[in-house]
């Protein structure tokens, strides 16, 4: 899963999600949050019920032209516009 407060990634350990399983007593799909949230605050949930590989880089990696180029040795998958979820932060 991934969370977005106000258009950035929030890290893995301030947002906890419940999911009703047959061992939880959970019925509800409910996120909690470590944060701070405002009336004005933009939430974004991804959850992707599959494990995913996230490969970062770090701004200074990124050339002057913009281009990053992924080494395809890392991703499970062949490239397609279907099974990839790609953003910027």
């Amino acid at each position: 899963m991934f969370v977005f407060i106000n258009g950035l990634l929030l890290d893995k350990s301030k947002v906890m999600i419940t999911l009703p399983t047959e061992n939880r007593p959970f019925n509800d799909i409910t996120i909690y949050f470590d944060v701070k949230l405002y009336k004005t605050t933009t939430i974004d949930v991804y959850y992707l019920p599959i494990n995913i590989n996230k490969i970062g880089y770090d701004k200074e990696e990124i050339p002057n032209s913009g281009i990053i180029t992924i080494d395809r040795n890392e991703l499970n998958y062949n490239l397609s516009k279907d099974l990839y979820f790609v953003f910027l932060g």
